[in-house]
């Protein structure tokens, strides 16, 4: 079975850049390439690292518009402050894109 690897558009530094996900883990990241993927339905999928655990995700606030932005990310809360800006989840609602 060939092992998946999970990569991110950066949502807002170098707008639109492609990068790999994090394969070690440390006290700021979380190991999660390899990945595991589940299709629930047409609209939802369950995302694992390779050890089951949910992805962390977090938010930033879209200063034009005021909106939440949500995305996932590699990076682990590592202060208080931090805590309260990163969850971790497991199903995530998804549409595709042909890159």
């Amino acid at each position: 079975m060939e092992k998946l690897k999970m990569y991110f558009k950066t949502p807002y530094e170098e707008k639109g850049v492609i990068k790999n996900f994090s394969y070690k883990e440390n006290n700021q990241y979380q190991s999660v390439n390899p990945i595991k993927i589940r299709f629930i339905n047409d609209g939802t999928i369950y995302i694992s690292d390779f050890m089951d655990d949910g992805i962390y995700y977090t938010f930033y606030i879209d200063e034009k518009t005021y909106k939440s932005i949500y995305y996932l990310t590699d990076k682990k809360p590592v202060s208080k402050k931090d805590e309260n800006k990163y969850s971790c989840a497991d199903l995530y609602s998804f549409h595709t894109e042909r890159l």
